[in-house]
């Protein structure tokens, strides 16, 4: 089953263009009980090939002169970046606060998508962001005060104990 929902979901990114996290890690995680660090590091490590691969499709199709090469040079250069540190939170963060975070992201995320659709005013742009945001900050603070909560109270235990 997983194996048929992860050619799915990249099958789904490489025709609409969006990446490959807000497409693949929601399709696995509905579909399976996999951790959540396993899948993120599965999402990500399977980036490479299926990049390669659409790299060379749009070279043979478009040819080189097509792409903006600052603009490429700017993401490789941001993922270059974040790499290894979502690989240390990934590692660090329970798969709780994880959760959060990885669905959390998704939505403002294609929020613009959907409403540069209906060509919807500064205003709005500005309202939904402010609830997104704002809602995803105390959606987070929960988990991790509770996460923190356990850890200091799990150590204050230790700490008693003869």
């Amino acid at each position: 089953m997983n194996f048929l929902v992860g050619i799915e979901g990249s099958f789904s990114d490489s025709v609409s263009g969006g990446g490959r996290g807000p497409v693949n890690t929601p399709a696995l995680l509905s579909q399976s009980a996999i951790a959540l660090r396993k899948v993120i590091g599965t999402v990500d490590t399977s980036e490479f090939p299926k990049t390669f691969s659409a790299t060379a499709g749009f070279f043979i199709s478009l040819g080189h002169q097509s792409f903006s090469w600052l603009l490429i040079a700017s993401f490789v250069i941001g993922g270059v970046i974040a790499a290894p540190i979502a690989t240390w939170r990934v590692k660090i963060l329970p798969s709780s606060i994880l959760g959060v975070l990885a669905g959390g992201f998704i939505i403002p995320t294609n929020a613009r998508t959907l409403l540069s659709s209906i060509q919807a005013s500064d205003e709005i742009l500005t309202f939904v962001y402010t609830s997104l945001i704002s809602g995803y900050l105390l959606i987070v603070i929960f988990p991790l005060r509770n996460y923190l909560r356990f850890k200091l109270l799990g150590k204050a235990s230790k700490k008693t104990q003869p």
